[in-house]
This record gives C-alpha cells, structure tokens and sequence, in this order.
C-alpha cells in the first residue's frame, strides 16, 4: 500500500466520521462545547423508562453544508461537506477541498458504501459490513443517521438493561444493548447534547457533542458538534459547524463511479 493510499483511507475515516470532512480555512469560528453529563453517581431522581426518541427532529430529506477540521494524531484536514441524507435511504456526503475542488463524495445505503476519491481516481465499494469494521460492530445505517441528525436512537433503547436519570436541567440514559454500551445525555427538551457508544470486545469508542442548536422550522437541529472516535486506526476527532441547513420533502443524491476509477480495497 502507497502512502497515498493510506492517507485516502485515513482521510476516508475521518469523512465517515461524521460522515464528514471539513471547514474552510478562513476565518475563527466559535468551537462547540463540550457539554458532558454530570456525575452520574448522584441523580436527583431515578424515573421509568420514557419514549424520549419523541423529541427527535422528523423529517423526509435532510440537506446541509458544513465547515469541518479533522484530527487524526498529529495531522489535520480541512474540508468543506455538503451532506444529504433520504430518510432510512442513503447518506450522501461531497468532500471540498482547497480551491472549492471536490476531492471526495459518499453514499451510505442500509446495504452498502461507496467512496469515490477524485484526486487519486479510484474507488470503494463495499457492504456495511465495512462500516462495522471501520467504525464500530454494532452500527448500523440506522444508528449512524441518527448520529448524524442529532437523534436517539429507537432501536438501541429497546433493552431490559436501561438506566434513566434525571436532575433539575437534564436527562441521562445508561445502558446495553448485547456488546453495545450507550451513554446519552439530553437537555431539559430531551434533546442530546451527549452522546457515547463504546463496544467491550472491540474497545472502540464514539463520542459525540452537540451545540448551538436552531429552532427554525419547528426543528430543534444541532449546527454544532464535535465527534471523537477511538479504534483500530486510533483517535481521531471531527469538529463540524452548519452554515446552512434545510429540510425539503424531496433531495437528490447523485452519485456515478466513472469507468476509469480503479476499485481498491476497503477493509480497514
């Protein structure tokens, strides 16, 4: 493997992360902050079991663009993302580096992932079982648009082990789920502004931090969030802000594998 290629795939990881790669280069911009649960030792009051995925934002389409900073140990990347997603669909991400050249673009189905890098002209296709290996075990095309949505996830609640606590200002959900341990914590609107999923066998963990979030449209939508990943390929951290974000009823995801891009493999 060329050092390119390495650095595709890194770079591929950190996209997947957020699904996203990110932020333009000029100007400072306020960074989110990380909000994380309090001491879950001392609650104010343990209470039932409640449908707190009511609070999540609904929708048929989701299109946005973002400005991102990817960490990955000592090397950083700055990108631009447009990001569209088709409710339980397909999530489309285009990567836009220097010079407003688009350098990547995604397609997550529920079966699959394509990755096709521009610079290099060469592409991935594989099942999501690649997203699994990648990122986490237990994750799935659901999960990860919840994740990117800033919502709860149904499916990952449906478990006898669950803990709910709850204080004055906000709500923690603790569980398990087979080998998947989750960790959220929702505002006083049931919210997340924190979000943890982790893997025993793996050891793998993923972290989310949400901010700033916007009301318009009757939508309470994070524009802010700090994702932090740690598994096989070892940390990397997003730093992702919303410029613009939409809800339409309708969105186009076009997506073609030119005939000339050479297939490469992409079992991490």
């Amino acid at each position: 493997m060329n050092i390119g290629t390495l650095k595709y795939r890194r770079l591929t990881l950190a996209i997947w992360l957020l699904s996203v790669v990110i932020l333009g280069s000029c100007g400072a911009r306020k960074k989110v902050a990380k909000r994380a649960p309090s001491d879950v030792n001392q609650p104010e009051a343990v209470v039932p079991n409640t449908n707190f995925e009511l609070a999540n934002v609904d929708f048929r389409a989701f299109s946005g663009k973002a400005r991102a900073k990817i960490r990955m140990g000592k090397s950083t990347n700055d990108a631009t993302l447009n990001i569209r997603i088709k409710k339980n669909e397909g999530i489309w991400i285009s990567a836009t580096a220097m010079l407003g050249i688009e350098a990547a673009r995604i397609l997550i189905r529920p079966d699959s992932v394509f990755v096709v890098n521009r610079l290099h002209g060469e592409y991935i296709s594989e099942s999501m079982e690649y997203m699994k290996k990648l990122v986490h075990p237990d994750i799935d095309y659901a999960l990860l648009e919840d994740l990117l949505i800033g919502n709860i996830n149904s499916g990952i609640l449906r478990t006898d082990n669950l803990q709910v606590l709850q204080s004055e200002d906000e709500t923690q959900i603790l569980g398990q789920k087979d080998d998947l341990v989750f960790h959220f914590g929702l505002s006083e609107n049931n919210r997340p502004f924190f979000s943890s999923l982790s893997s025993q066998a793996s050891k793998r963990t993923v972290e989310a931090y949400y901010g700033r979030f916007d009301k318009g449209g009757g939508k309470e939508f994070p524009l802010d969030f700090i994702l932090e990943f740690t598994g096989v390929q070892g940390e990397v951290k997003v730093d992702m802000s919303y410029s613009k974000v939409d809800f339409p009823t309708e969105i186009e995801t076009p997506f073609k594998i030119p005939d000339n891009y050479k297939r490469i493999q992409g079992t991490p």
